[in-house]
């Protein structure tokens, strides 16, 4: 994807445009488009209990906002659910979706 990455192999902090600061510290983005913006949220933050976040587009402040920071609960999620809800084994398999 043309511009997600810096000279030095990284994921830019400047991308189409826009960057995203958390306290200042310019965060890494991964996609942006009209109304939309994804980006990691940098280590810094770790332990606060807020952070100030400012999304600008070129060069210019577009929002603000201060929002509440939370540990992160990372984890595997190793049962399946077929489409209707029911738990996926080979008892109950997903059927196949027609072509």
């Amino acid at each position: 994807m043309a511009g997600l990455f810096d000279s030095a192999g990284l994921v830019a902090n400047l991308v189409a445009g826009t960057e995203v600061d958390f306290d200042g510290v310019p965060a890494p983005v991964f996609y942006t488009q009209y109304a939309q913006v994804t980006v990691q949220v940098p280590y810094t933050v770790a332990g606060n209990l807020t952070t100030d976040v400012a999304v600008k587009y070129l060069g210019q402040t577009a929002a603000t906002a201060m929002v509440a920071v939370a540990d992160t609960a990372p984890g595997l999620f190793p049962q399946v659910f077929n489409q209707d809800g029911s738990a996926n084994s080979a008892a109950n398999p997903r059927r196949r979706v027609p072509r």
